[in-house]
């Protein structure tokens, strides 16, 4: 377990004691408990199918615990973390986990599951205890990207540290669809590990080619070094321990997780106590207030917490101005990104593939893009505080088209071309020696047509998807992102500024609960006094009465 971590959970009982005496709302403080109760850092495989993610954590465990079959029908994200006792659950997103046994996780006999669905497993592993309580994530591969690109960004990215890059040495280099995964990692700044399987299968000369491709590739795509690179083959444990780069390199990782604590549970630990210790400054400092002091300061805080909410208020339409240049930034990411895919989207139009795929993962992209370069760093600018922003789906969009070939200019030429020959034959056959080959050069002459017009309607058909893209997919592309962009750059503006709204509510309700007890206190301290005054005041008046029945019997 985390040393931070360790520490807030021995330290909890004690905080929870002060919160509660001073009457602060306990909703806050169990927010931070639940979180400190069920954080783990996860670390997600991500790869193609057969690259060897499941074969790798088995290595790891020693132990055939996931299942290496290629089904990736039923392939769900499978979460392994150290427990004492085993546990393996399927936990579905809208219903209770159902337990499973080591036969059906083996067999992947999941039966019907809903979309976004994952597996637990807690095992008693020596070599997860070792990863002070990081959990691995054995993410289904996939070829096309989009559908587990989706989920390994947006079910992962704000609960990892870091990825892990899973590649076969087979492969050679890195797949389009893990090249987009990777580019969008990038752009939110996540780390990144290469791990290179089944390297027995080649020699050792093509294994460090190939890893340093594969290497090269995703430092130029991310703009940042590697934090580990290593090598697995299929050996057997008893020929070696085929892990022990990785394992030696997740070790590496503790440091990084710590960090990532810090700034996911510390911080809003740190919050809460720098609360308390506000709260009891201003009872320490309380000694020369008056009542009158203390309505005074309550009516100043009242003047500033409506000073905050204009601030507020001025700040969110000062964001929501930017949304217009924001989404036209997006805009023309996705546009470029477009183009420079316009060779393999015009080869999908013509052989009638998937375009969806490869338009959807654009524009994530571009909008991953627009929120880091452009929203991230103009919210900060504007407030002090940047919470996390909410994942956006356009999950909605369809990018279909009506693209169908004319092919009306390769017939053209085809029929220019018929027409040619028989002058082309005509005039070689003038020379006498070329006579008898006559039939022979028209068979020549009429292939060499025949396939110069096909060559020539292939350029056209590809020419013609070209320019569709160019002037109709994109621009239709364009129309339909407009406004769900312009939709979520501007939920989401309203969900950060309600953060930081909530954020300065519980901060003046803080304070105003401070205030609040120091005048009750005030307040009674003062009726106490008032009570001492009458009881001197009663007993004086009972003194006086002696004093003058004393002088009547002196006078006699």
């Amino acid at each position: 377990m985390l040393h931070e971590q360790v520490f807030l959970k021995e330290s909890l009982p004690r905080i929870e004691s002060i919160w509660a005496s001073h009457k602060f709302p306990l909703e806050e403080l169990a927010a931070l408990t639940a979180e400190l109760s069920r954080f783990a850092v996860r670390l997600p495989l991500i790869g193609s199918f057969s690259a060897g993610k499941s074969s790798l954590i088995n290595f790891l465990l020693d132990e055939s615990l996931l299942s290496v079959a290629v089904n990736p029908e039923t392939c769900l994200p499978t979460e392994l973390r150290f427990a004492d006792d085993e546990l393996l659950i399927l936990h579905h997103p809208t219903k209770e986990g159902v337990p499973l046994d080591r036969a059906v996780l083996k067999a992947q006999d999941f039966g019907n599951v809903e979309s976004g669905s994952w597996v637990e497993v807690a095992t008693p592993s020596p070599v997860l205890a070792r990863l002070d309580g990081m959990t691995l994530v054995d993410m289904p591969g996939w070829e096309s990207g989009i559908e587990q690109h989706s989920e390994a960004i947006d079910n992962y990215l704000e609960r990892s540290s870091a990825y892990c890059i899973v590649v076969s040495v087979d492969e050679g280099g890195l797949k389009d669809s893990l090249k987009k995964i990777i580019e969008e990692l990038a752009i939110s700044k996540k780390p990144m590990m290469l791990v290179l399987t089944k390297c027995d299968k080649k020699t050792p000369e093509d294994v460090a080619s190939v890893l340093a491709q594969v290497r090269d590739e995703i430092e130029a795509i991310s703009g940042m070094p590697l934090l580990s690179v290593s090598t697995v083959s299929r050996k057997t444990k008893s020929s070696g321990d085929t892990t022990e780069g990785w394992a030696r390199a997740l070790q590496q990782l503790l440091p990084l997780n710590q960090a990532f604590f810090h700034q996911r549970v510390g911080i809003r630990a740190e919050r809460l106590i720098e609360t308390l210790v506000r709260h009891l400054q201003q009872l320490l400092n309380s000694e020369n207030l008056t009542i009158e002091e203390l309505k005074s300061k309550q009516a100043l805080l009242r003047q500033q917490q409506d000073q905050l909410l204009q601030d507020l208020q001025r700040t969110e339409q000062q964001l929501q101005e930017q949304v217009t240049p924001i989404a036209t930034f997006i805009c023309e990411q996705f546009s470029s990104r477009l183009k420079a895919q316009l060779e393999s989207l015009a080869s999908s139009l013509l052989h009638q593939g998937d375009i969806n795929s490869p338009i959807g993962a654009s524009l994530r992209m571009a909008y991953a893009t627009g929120m880091e370069e452009r929203l991230k760093p103009l919210i900060s600018g504007k407030l002090s505080q940047l919470e996390r922003l909410a994942e956006v789906s356009f999950g909605e969009l369809n990018f279909s088209h009506d693209f169908q070939l004319e092919g009306k200019g390769s017939g053209m030429f085809k029929e220019v071309l018929g027409g040619v020959l028989p002058l082309a034959l005509a005039a070689l056959t003038r020379i006498p020696a070329l006579i008898i080959f006559a039939p022979i050069l028209k068979s020549i002459l009429g292939s060499l047509f025949d396939n110069a017009a096909e060559e020539m309607a292939r350029r056209e058909q590809r020419e013609e998807a070209r320019q569709y893209v160019l002037t109709s997919l994109i621009p239709e592309c364009l129309a339909q992102i407009k406004a769900p962009i312009t939709q979520a750059l501007s939920s989401s503006i309203e969900q950060v500024m309600a953060q930081v709204k909530a954020e300065a509510d519980r901060n003046i309700s803080h304070l105003q609960l401070s205030l609040q007890q120091l005048t009750e206190q005030l307040a009674s301290e003062q009726v106490a006094d008032m009570n001492n005054k009458t009881r001197y005041q009663g007993e004086q008046a009972e003194l006086v009465a002696l004093q003058t029945k004393l002088k009547e019997f002196a006078r006699g």
